[in-house]
């Protein structure tokens, strides 16, 4: 199941799904947040801002586990079968940087849902390739 941070704040269903997970001891059940500090129109911090996340979802008898958003190790193994801790459902806590490598898009809440001219279009993909060389 994959969230974002800004849906964590949905308050009922999320927060009711997490706790009847624990309580079913559900460990076939990962949960990955997208806590990339931004929602549509504005940033996390400027709105109902539940992080940090771990403790909250430790309470509830997940376990929880923090990665760097962009790191494809830290990815496969917070993903992989090995990570699973018998009878806690698991939580992912992926930490991107939207718009990471594009100058312009980088954190940046303008460019959370907005959709790039043909022009800034160019730019990225002329960024990106840079720092593929």
């Amino acid at each position: 199941m994959v969230t974002g941070d800004g849906e964590m704040q949905g308050g009922g269903s999320n927060w009711e799904a997490i706790t009847t997970a624990a309580q079913y001891k559900l460990d076939n059940l990962t949960l990955i947040i997208d806590h990339n500090r931004l929602q549509q129109g504005a940033r996390l911090a400027d709105t109902n801002n539940l992080a940090p996340f771990p403790p909250k979802l430790e309470a509830f008898g997940w376990a929880v586990e923090e990665i760097d958003g962009h790191d494809m190790d830290q990815i496969v193994r917070a993903l992989s079968a090995d990570a699973v801790v018998p009878g806690k459902p698991r939580a992912v806590v992926a930490h991107p940087n939207k718009g990471n490598g594009i100058s312009f898009m980088s954190d940046n809440v303008a460019w959370h849902h907005k959709v790039p001219s043909a022009e800034h279009y160019k730019q990225a993909m002329a960024e990106l390739e840079e720092a593929l060389q």
